[in-house]
């Protein structure tokens, strides 16, 4: 009684206080889990699409090179790491994507020669895309099924 009116606390009601800041940054720190996850996703790469759109105004040739890194591969493989913890997954998925990058190259081509065949933004751009279909989808057809 004379403890409690003193305002003299107990071992155990101290080392309660002290996790208490602890708790609350874990509980901040599950901002970066479950649904805001694919929120801080997007936002990531929606910044990452706005720098290299920056970049590419100033600078093509940086922002060319941006492009070409795959930043969104890398990132992506964290975030499956982070959620699956499993190198089946990773290892499926880094295959798929070796495959798929070469077969979605034409997309670039109309829009490299656009210049030199007079063709507009919105010609090249459609073309590029027909073309990137086309080889991606007659791999779809004629791949064999990836094993699971």
């Amino acid at each position: 009684m004379f403890v409690q009116l003193a305002g003299i606390r107990s071992s155990s009601e101290l080392l309660a206080d002290r996790r208490k800041p602890c708790r609350s940054l874990l509980r901040r720190a599950a901002v970066f889990h479950g649904e805001n996850l694919m929120i801080w996703r997007a936002i990531i790469a929606g910044l990452i699409v706005a720098g290299v759109t920056e970049l590419a105004n100033r600078t093509p040739r940086l922002g060319a090179l941006l492009l070409t890194l795959p930043v969104i591969s890398i990132i992506a493989f964290f975030m499956v790491w982070q959620k699956e913890q499993d190198l089946q997954t990773i290892s499926r998925l880094a295959r798929e994507t070796l495959i798929l990058v070469p077969l979605g190259l034409p997309f670039f081509i109309p829009l490299a020669f656009s210049e030199r065949l007079g063709l507009s933004f919105w010609t090249s751009f459609i073309s590029g895309l027909l073309l990137a279909s086309v080889t991606i989808g007659t791999w779809f057809l004629l791949a064999p099924a990836s094993s699971e």
